[in-house]
């Protein structure tokens, strides 16, 4: 009971005020708040004045209907449990079900995999294509020597450089 309550709370749409204002809490001072700027995208909520016993059903009905009587875009539902999320994608899954051309979330994560797969060993392929260097000394101070074999170390990157492009 002595103990502070420690709350957190985020939203995409939660009005601050509401919960910075003295009326809602009491506070000695006002508690620290977090901001984090997203991109924003018009948002219109839909929802029903009472809610029904059966909440769920009705959510997979609002949402039939705004998926057919809308513009194409997302839809966002909030139930409260996972059993009530399961029985709601259930019931949209049989009235929306699979249509062949269309990129499903498990298709779309494999593609991901795949693609990703592929690009390891694309950096795989380059990292062994690459050549190693000559070790040059250059801490005896003596680059001045006549011998043609050597080249400078310098000259040796630049023309290795060139040659590996």
């Amino acid at each position: 009971r002595g103990r502070p309550l420690k709350l957190l709370i985020m939203s995409a749409t939660l009005r601050v005020e509401d919960f910075t204002s003295q009326s809602l809490f009491k506070y000695a001072t006002p508690p620290p708040i977090v901001k984090v700027e997203a991109r924003q995208f018009p948002v219109t909520v839909h929802f029903n004045k009472k809610t029904q016993e059966d909440y769920v059903t009705e959510a997979y009905k609002k949402v039939c209907k705004l998926h057919r009587t809308l513009p194409e875009g997302g839809i966002l539902v909030f139930v409260t449990g996972q059993q009530e999320v399961h029985t709601l994608c259930r019931k949209l899954r049989r009235m929306f079900p699979y249509i062949e051309g269309h990129v499903t979330v498990d298709e779309g994560k494999r593609e991901s995999r795949r693609m990703r797969k592929k690009k390891e060993e694309k950096l795989q392929e380059e990292k062994s294509k690459q050549i190693e260097l000559p070790k040059i000394d250059l801490s005896s101070g003596n680059h001045n020597n006549n011998n043609d074999d050597e080249v400078p170390y310098f000259e040796a990157l630049a023309t290795m450089s060139l040659h590996n492009s």
